[in-house]
């Protein structure tokens, strides 16, 4: 239900996800945020979605949070090094403030719908498939971990 938003994908899949995510997984409330040139994106997301949802308008809050994101730059010098291990030639890094905007989409009271998906455990979280099944006969198994990781845009939605 988090969803960054950005300039290189179509506004259409934008529009089916949060549909999605609010008819088929059941979710109450979307935090959607775009940077610099995916702001106007985002603004015809928000206002566009109330009129594909079948909710009363007064059940969708939509809440608007401008702010702004500090990003660095890498400036390369214009010559090219012959000996690309020279240590007198370096980059420079420049800070830049961007435009943001964080928007949150709430249907009704805001909490999340138990649909049929989440009733069933998926395999990932059972322990099947190939990557627990035993290897020669030693009874070892092996253990695949996954961690998400935070970007900067997560500061957005608190």
């Amino acid at each position: 239900n988090k969803i960054l938003v950005g300039r290189k994908t179509p506004l259409g899949a934008y529009l089916r996800r949060c549909k999605e995510c609010v008819l088929s997984d059941g979710y109450k409330t979307l935090y959607l945020s775009a940077t610099s040139a995916a702001i106007p994106t985002l603004l015809i997301i928000a206002t566009s979605l109330p009129e594909m949802l079948p909710f009363a308008k007064d059940e969708i809050k939509i809440e608007y949070k401008t702010g702004t994101v500090r990003c660095m730059d890498e400036i390369l010098p214009d010559e090219e090094p012959e000996d690309e291990e020279d240590p007198t030639i370096q980059s420079e890094l420049v800070e830049r403030k961007i435009a943001s905007l964080s928007v949150t989409i709430t249907i009704g009271d805001g909490q999340k719908e138990i649909t049929g998906k989440e009733k069933k455990t998926p395999k990932k979280l059972r322990g099947g498939g190939r990557q627990n099944a035993q290897k020669g006969g030693q009874g070892a198994k092996s253990k695949t971990t996954s961690q998400s990781a935070m970007s900067s845009d997560d500061e957005m939605f608190e």
